[in-house]
């Protein structure tokens, strides 16, 4: 059994969007999200139970939500290359 991977480039450039996607989303282990420029994660992202990879890498987020720490099937958060100065407590 693979993994699915979703590139959904256009769909999280709109943060109205980006809400209406994460309820579709709900059974999908893997979301990459690499170089979109993503500002912020919605607070719907704990609702992902069974994501087991997001990568954010390259985008201007600033902080993620606490609600990520709902996400307790998650083994690889990935990061990098954004302006985060923290992390909610549930993960860092």
């Amino acid at each position: 059994m693979g993994l699915q991977l979703l590139k959904f480039y256009d769909i999280w450039k709109s943060a109205k969007l980006i809400g209406e996607y994460v309820k579709r989303c709900e059974c999908k282990p893997v979301i990459q999200c690499r170089s979109i420029c993503f500002q912020r994660i919605p607070q719907t992202i704990g609702n992902l139970k069974k994501l087991r990879l997001l990568d954010l890498e390259e985008n201007k987020l600033e902080q993620l939500p606490l609600e990520i720490g709902f996400l307790r099937e998650l083994t690889k958060l990935v990061v990098q290359s954004n302006q985060l100065s923290s992390l909610p407590r549930a993960i860092g």
